[in-house]
């Protein structure tokens, strides 16, 4: 045997051997791509269409957009089924129509996420709401809203609220009634509105705002209640209130067994603008002007300072049986002025000018009136029916019958005020007592002081 040959094609047969395993490694690897392409690999590539392409039908509306609260878990909340119909796994050279690709579903908004021009953020119709709530843009109330006692009712700057005004008058009124909390901070640029949907804004186009037996941390601030049969009305309730305003309203303002703390904003055109039973009360720098009667109190324990009671028709302030501090306000250009009977307290500090009947009556009043400003008004000064009060220190001139008078038979003291530059006798012309009428007590008058005492604190 001839063993030189085969030794000598040797190297030929090994390299034509590994030219052959390329070749093969080559084809194996285009192969692999082409299913890639073409196919359906192991990741999950979609192929491309084919002439046999399977039309599959679009999947169900329910499925394509369903229902479902964000509030709620996956476990609760599943995401839609998406896949072929009778089959579980689609065949690699079945195509996916877009309406088959699965989508992020988002959550459906919150109502007041989702404004719309010219349509309310929320709409209620004889709802009661037992869950924190917050209001904001614009809030339509038919019939009966309330907000339960365990809820809190917080109000955004600039909310309007309005309350949808019945066809009958058989319908009861829209009201907010809160047995829970309201919050209502609106601002000076922002206040939040309260009224009825109606054009013509007059009292009685809604009910009001309720407070019953709300004894929370209630506040109101930049409000402004305008139409109302009664604005606000308040129970066994507790408020704070800032700068907030009421028009046009039967009453304003409403408290029975109420504490109660307001400072700035105030009523007016309203038919009583404040009225208070059985409360506590602590009020500054407020305004009731142009009301029929600006301030009723019955068995209140009031104070009032720096505010501005005027134009009010029939009466500034009327108070009974209450326990009463009205220091450093004005009182002016009213039917009558201030109107106490079976009070006790302290009147200082005020102008009381202007009125038309009288500035100051009081009957069965413990009350000290000193260092007021008492003058023109169209009547009489101060009236007194008894002697249980007691003035001094105070400007009382230039009233337009007498400056003070006396419609008891009890003497009253009177000494130590300022009747203008006018002498002794002469201030005995401007006081109605005895001299005048012999069924009256006198008025003790001298001495009098001779320069006019400083009335502003």
């Amino acid at each position: 045997m001839n063993l030189e040959q085969p030794m000598n094609n040797l190297p030929k047969n090994i390299f034509k051997f590994f030219a052959l395993c390329v070749l093969f490694c080559v084809a194996f690897s285009l192969a692999g791509c082409a299913k890639g392409l073409f196919g359906k690999g192991a990741s999950g590539a979609v192929s491309l269409p084919t002439d046999k392409t399977k039309v599959v039908e679009p999947l169900p509306t329910s499925i394509q957009s369903p229902k479902q609260n964000p509030e709620q878990s996956p476990e609760q909340n599943p995401q839609p089924d998406v896949s072929f119909r009778g089959e579980e796994n689609p065949p690699p050279d079945t195509p996916v129509t877009m309406s088959e690709v699965p989508v992020q579903l988002t959550p459906r908004a919150k109502q007041s996420e989702v404004p719309v021009a010219g349509i309310p953020g929320f709409s209620y119709h004889n709802e009661l709401l037992t869950e924190d709530t917050e209001w904001f843009g614009e809030v339509v109330v038919n019939g009966v809203l309330t907000i339960a006692p365990q809820a809190t009712l917080t109000i955004a700057p600039g909310t309007m609220i309005r309350f949808h005004s019945p066809a009958s008058e058989k319908t009861g009124l829209p009201v907010l009634i809160v047995q829970g909390r309201i919050v209502a901070t609106g601002s000076a640029d922002k206040p939040i509105v309260f009224r009825s949907d109606l054009p013509d804004v007059k009292f009685g186009n809604w009910q009001g705002i309720v407070l019953l037996a709300s004894e929370r941390k209630n506040l109101m601030e930049n409000c402004r209640v305008d139409g109302a049969e009664t604005g606000l009305t308040a129970s066994f309730s507790s408020i704070v209130m800032k700068n907030s305003y009421f028009k046009n309203c039967r009453t304003g303002l409403r408290f029975q067994d109420c504490l109660v703390q307001i400072s700035g904003g105030g009523a007016a055109k309203c038919e009583l603008g404040l009225n208070l039973h059985d409360s506590e009360a602590d009020i500054s720098g407020t305004e009731f002007s142009g009301n029929r009667i600006g301030i009723a109190l019955r068995r209140t324990s009031f104070y009032l300072s720096r505010s501005v009671i005027s134009d009010n028709e029939l009466e500034a302030v009327s108070a009974e049986e209450s326990k009463l501090i009205l220091q450093g306000n004005l009182f002016s250009k009213n039917g009558r002025g201030i109107t106490l009977s079976s009070c006790e307290g302290l009147l200082a500090h005020n102008i009381i000018n202007k009125n038309m009947n009288y500035g100051i009556s009081l009957s069965a009043s413990r009350v000290k009136v000193n260092a007021n400003d008492i003058t023109q008004n169209s009547g009489i000064g101060i009236r007194v029916t008894d002697g249980k009060s007691i003035t001094w220190g105070n400007s009382i001139t230039a009233n337009g019958r007498y400056d003070l008078y006396n419609a008891g038979a009890e003497g009253y003291m009177a000494i130590g005020n300022w009747w203008g530059d006018s002498k002794a006798a002469d201030v005995a012309g401007r006081i109605y007592d005895k001299a005048n009428d012999p069924s009256a007590g006198w008025v003790s008058y001298i001495p009098i002081l001779q320069r006019k005492p400083r009335i502003s604190e």
